[in-house]
This record gives structure tokens, sequence and C-alpha cells, in this order.
């Protein structure tokens, strides 16, 4: 019997003095007002957890001072341990650099553990600045604590298209690449495409079936290539074109045809006789790729990358017949 005890009292120790361990001598709140005394900066976030059994706050903040340019953003990974019974920056890194775009954290920031060494999680969104064009990238994210390297998963929204865009960064991590992937996968920010979406046919999947139809051209944009020069579209009687009001294009028109370029994007076309409308020229950037449009008799167009070197394409609208001139 009092073997018995011994056991549970030895039991009862090591229990108690685990979770003695386990929790932080610190709240969030009081590690934010540590780090603000220390940095002068507010954080954006704060986690905290023993790591080798040594406590220690980390906090994501964006960099600040007479150096910062005011058009890029920059974000320091920060790690804090006591010494002496006083907190201090035992390390920090720039992990994330941005210049013309937004930035957005989620509420992700937790530590965790992969083959026994510690990481920080979190999950960003970033796009561009102005709506020039459509896009999100959503970066899942593990920084090493052991020395602040970020591995980021990028999930980007272009248009009605989102992929993974960098599953070829992670050649050599894959336990890396397996956790985000997961984590991913769980993730309300990633499609799972149903009804309309996966139906390449709908009006509102043009984009998506002009590339597919025509997927031997690369645009002038990609390099310019092609195998024929011969583009297959496909004529719907529901309008494709965007709401004026939430978009920026030219517009020209004939006898026969009314044609939008939307500024950096598509270019469009209603045919009159047919009544119905027709996607040209698919193709969309961010800065370069900007298209004017212009008659040069009634069924042919005259397409010129206006940013870039006044590339030139004339498009038979009566064929779908074109040629490029660089």
């Amino acid at each position: 019997m009092k073997k018995i005890v011994t056991i549970l009292v030895a039991c009862l120790f090591i229990l108690t003095s685990c979770s003695k361990s386990d929790t932080p001598s610190v709240s969030v709140k009081e590690a934010t007002e540590i780090f603000k005394n220390l940095k002068q900066v507010q954080p954006i976030n704060v986690a905290i957890a023993s790591i080798d059994d040594v406590e220690k706050i980390v906090c994501l903040a964006k960099k600040s001072g007479p150096e910062s340019d005011p058009y890029s953003d920059k974000y320091i990974i920060y790690l804090l341990t006591k010494f002496a019974d006083t907190w201090r920056v035992e390390s920090e890194k720039e992990i994330i650099s941005l210049e013309f775009e937004m930035i957005s954290f989620e509420k992700n920031f937790e530590i965790i553990e992969l083959d026994n060494k510690a990481y920080l999680y979190f999950i960003y969104s970033t796009g561009p600045v102005g709506n020039a064009i459509s896009y999100v990238d959503y970066n899942f994210s593990l920084v090493s604590l052991k020395d602040l390297t970020i591995s980021e998963l990028v999930y980007q929204e272009l248009g009605d298209e989102s992929d993974f865009i960098n599953i070829e960064d992670f050649k050599d991590k894959p336990t890396v690449l397996k956790y985000l992937e997961e984590r991913a996968a769980k993730s309300e920010f990633i499609k799972k495409p149903s009804g309309v979406e996966l139906d390449v046919n709908n009006p509102v999947n043009f984009e998506k079936k002009w590339k597919i139809d025509n997927a031997n051209i690369s645009t002038v944009w990609e390099g310019n290539t092609a195998i024929n020069n011969n583009i297959k579209v496909t004529y719907y009687p529901e309008n494709i074109f965007p709401d004026e009001k939430n978009s920026s294009f030219s517009k020209i028109e004939n006898e026969t045809y009314l044609i939008i370029s939307m500024f950096r994007n598509d270019v469009l076309g209603y045919d009159k006789v047919k009544k119905k409308y027709f996607p040209i020229w698919v193709e969309s950037c961010s800065h370069g790729c900007n298209k004017e449009i212009e008659f040069i008799d009634n069924n042919k167009l005259k397409i010129t990358y206006s940013e870039s070197q006044n590339e030139t394409i004339i498009v038979d609208l009566k064929t779908m017949d074109f040629e490029i001139n660089k």
C-alpha cells in the first residue's frame, strides 16, 4: 500500500511539473506590452511557447522608422527570451517584403512542432493596390524558430482560376510541404469548385474555355507564339461584358461589331448580326499588357500593346484568323 501511494505521489509531482512548464508565465496581453516597451512598435500578432524548455515570446511586426519606404511593406519576426529575469530580443529577421501590394493577416498564429522542431504557423493574404487586375494570394506560412527562415505555400486566385503556384519550391522540404498542404486543404480560403464552376461551357467560364480551346496560342505578354494563326471562339447569347460601373475599358463600334478592351485584361466583342457575344483575346496582367483597339476596316480589328513595344495583333473578326507584328 505504501508503495502504491509513493508511486501516485510521484506521478502527481510529474504531472504538476509538466503542467507548470506548459503554462506561460506571461499572458498575450503582457507579452504584447513587453514587446512594445522593447521595440516601440505595436505587434501584429504574438505567441508564447516553451521551446527546448525555454519560454519564448514570438512577435510579428511591421518595420517602421525613417528608413521605411512609403510604397513598400516589410514585416519582421522577433524571438524574445528572458535573461537575468529581463526580456530581451534574442533574434529578429525580415520575412515579408512587398511593393505596391495590400496585405492582410488572418487570425491563425500558433507555435507548432514538426519533426521535433518548433515553427510559427500563420496565414496572410496579398493583392495588388488598385483594381487594374484582381488577384489574391493566400500564403500558408511556417517560420522555423531555430533560424527564422520562412516557407510559404502560395494559393493564388486569379479571375476564375485558382491553384497552388509554388509547389516546386518545396522539393527539398517534403515534410513542410505535407504539413502546409494539409492545413491548406482544411482552410476556408481554398476553393472547392462545384456546379457552375465545373461547367466550362457556362458563359461565366468564357475565359477558361478560350484558354482551353486556344492552348496553342501564347499571348504577346507570354512571348507570342502559335502553332496556327486562328482563334477558336465560342459565341454566347448571354452578355459576357463586365458591368460598366465596376470596370474600366475602352469601347469602339461599327455597323457589325461592338468591341471593348478591358484595362490590362481581355478584348471582347459583340456581333450585331449574330446578336451574340464572343471573347477575342483573353489575357490579364498587373502591368504591361494594356491593349488599345481600332478598326482597320469593317471586319478587321487592330489590337496594340500600348504599354510595351507597341506590338500589334490584326484579327479578322469574320474568320478569326490573326497575325502578329512585333
